[in-house]
């Protein structure tokens, strides 16, 4: 079972989470062979790493919020708690009490008043990048294997002056 040229830079998370560094760039191939002979099992494993880099040191704090799953109810209930401790001004009673809204009403609030942090700006970078990667691919312009996504700092400047800071960079193998 063959998979091959995937990009390792958007497993950052992952690898921020288990081994303490973001993924600068790379792409992994494997090829899996497994038989089963009576009762025994026999594996061949290829491996191959290309351009494997890891980048900045990621300090994790553990199992992100991603992998939870909860129940309707339960959301309710979060959200309602996350709401509560919210620091932004939220609608009060007569009596100065905090009021009372719907889930949709909440979730509405919330992200409006949340500032973006550093992984949200990345995951916006990424997905960026994944689309001009595939309109590179798609067009027939570049061979997939040719290809680098390379983890850049997202707060740097842009490399001439005046020039837009919304950008993806990729490296190209000759």
């Amino acid at each position: 079972m063959p998979f091959s040229e995937i990009e390792l830079s958007p497993l950052t998370p992952y690898s921020g989470t288990y081994l303490g560094y973001a993924i600068d760039k790379g792409k992994l191939s494997l090829a899996l062979k497994y038989l089963v002979d009576r009762k025994e099992l026999s594996a061949e494993n290829k491996v191959f790493l290309d351009q494997f880099t890891f980048g900045e040191r990621i300090e994790s704090g553990g199992l992100s919020a991603d992998a939870v799953e909860i129940s309707p109810a339960e959301e309710s209930r979060w959200l309602k708690a996350v709401y509560e401790k919210e620091k932004f001004p939220r609608p009060r009673t007569i009596i100065g009490t905090l009021k009372s809204l719907p889930d949709s009403e909440m979730r509405k609030l919330i992200p409006a008043n949340t500032v973006v942090g550093e992984q949200q700006l990345r995951q916006l970078a990424r997905e960026r990048a994944v689309a001009v990667s595939d309109f590179l691919v798609n067009s027939g312009n570049l061979s997939k294997e040719r290809l680098f996504e390379k983890s850049a700092d997202i707060f740097a400047p842009p490399a001439k002056e005046g020039g837009n800071g919304s950008r993806v960079e990729f490296g190209v193998v000759n």
